[in-house]
Formats: structure tokens, C-alpha cells, sequence
């Protein structure tokens, strides 16, 4: 990740540079145990809020995805707030502004993917979190190589039936995407990866 890149967000929003909050962040995203929810996967979610000028421009999810897999610990259901509290927990550091805290924790808590989004913020975070199922072959591979392995100590037949439980969850969804770039662009291709994927686990 690009320091400065944080820098111009913190300046962004009036704050100082916080240059040790920064390298905090980076150091949870370096865990070893993080094979898909590390920095490549901030990365990647910043790189995608740039395909459009409606996520392009919004700092408020930009700071949101700085932080959304802060806390990623595989066995875990409560990452999500984990790092929700840690965002809040920063903001309520830099200003009082309340609205922006409970706007960063909505974001955050949207990548649940558990409900549909309220707003267009929310449909952009839940949207570029999962671009990664609208990817081409090679890189929905390698995603796919790199959950199984921050699930290594699951043995193989318990994780190939949770695995397709959760893939079979998403492809019932009226919608995968919400916002009518990502639907464009992303729907179809992640449609197909996600049956195909199921496909090879049913018969591997």
C-alpha cells in the first residue's frame, strides 16, 4: 500500500497525517495467517472504487475499505464489528462528527453481505467487496486457492460442503450486484464462476 496514498486521504478529510495509525493498519493486513484478506485485497477494493466517478470521488468509502478486514480471523464471526469498532474508535480520535463514525461503521458492518443495501454507498462497498466473483478465470483461481488456504487446518470434505453452501447462498440472490455498473460489468461472469466453481467441488 501506498503511505501517501493514505496521507492524501487523511488530508482529505482535514486530519493529520497519522502516519502510526497507517502502520498499524498495514501490519494487521501482513498477518501470515492472511492469504486473501491482506493488503492486495485493500488494494484491489481501492483500484475498483476508481471505475466509476460515483465511488471515485467518495472518501467516506475509501476510509470504510482502509479498514473493513482490519480484523480478519477465519473462525470468527464478529470481524466485521471488530473492525468497525476499530474505524469508529480512530474517527471519534480525529473529530466529533458523528454522522461520519456511524456512516464508516454501516459501511463496514454492509460487507456481511447479509441485507440489501440502504444506500448508494452501502451498494458500492457490498459491490466492489465481491468484484472479486465477477474476475476473470485466472484471478477468480487464485482467489479461490487462497480462501482454502486461511481454511488449511479444515479438512477437505467439511470445507468443500461449506464452501458450496455459502457459494450456493450468493448464486440464489436475485441480485449479486446492486449498482448498475458492477451489475453490467461483473453479474454474468460472476454467475458463472461461482457454478463452476460449486461444479468442481461437487465432483472433487
Amino acid at each position: 500500500m501506498e503511505k501517501q496514498s493514505w496521507f492524501d486521504l487523511m488530508h482529505s478529510f482535514g486530519f493529520t497525517d497519522n502516519e502510526a495509525e497507517f502502520y498499524m493498519i498495514e501490519k494487521f493486513y501482513q498477518e501470515k495467517h492472511r492469504k486473501y484478506h491482506n493488503l492486495d485485497h485493500i488494494k484491489d477494493c481501492l483500484e475498483k472504487c476508481r471505475l466509476n466517478e460515483a465511488s471515485k470521488s467518495n472518501r467516506v468509502l475509501h476510509l470504510a475499505f482502509w479498514y473493513h478486514d482490519l480484523i480478519y480471523k477465519p473462525f470468527k464471526k464478529d470481524n466485521e464489528q471488530a473492525s468497525a469498532d476499530l474505524a469508529v474508535r480512530f474517527i471519534k480520535k480525529q473529530t466529533d462528527d458523528v454522522q461520519l463514525a456511524n456512516t464508516i461503521e454501516r459501511l463496514i458492518m454492509a460487507t456481511l453481505h447479509n441485507r440489501t443495501p440502504d444506500t448508494i454507498e452501502e451498494a458500492y462497498m457490498m459491490d466492489i467487496d465481491l468484484s472479486i466473483l465477477g474476475s476473470n478465470k485466472e484471478k477468480y483461481t487464485a482467489y479461490t486457492h487462497s480462501i482454502r488456504k486461511e481454511y488449511s487446518v479444515v479438512p477437505w470434505l467439511l470445507y468443500k460442503k461449506k464452501r458450496v453452501e455459502i457459494l450456493e447462498m450468493f448464486i440464489s440472490k436475485d441480485e449479486l450486484y446492486y449498482t448498475d455498473y458492477f451489475k453490467t460489468e461483473f453479474e454474468n461472469k460472476a454467475r458463472l464462476n461461482i457454478q463452476n466453481e460449486i461444479q468442481q467441488l461437487k465432483t472433487s
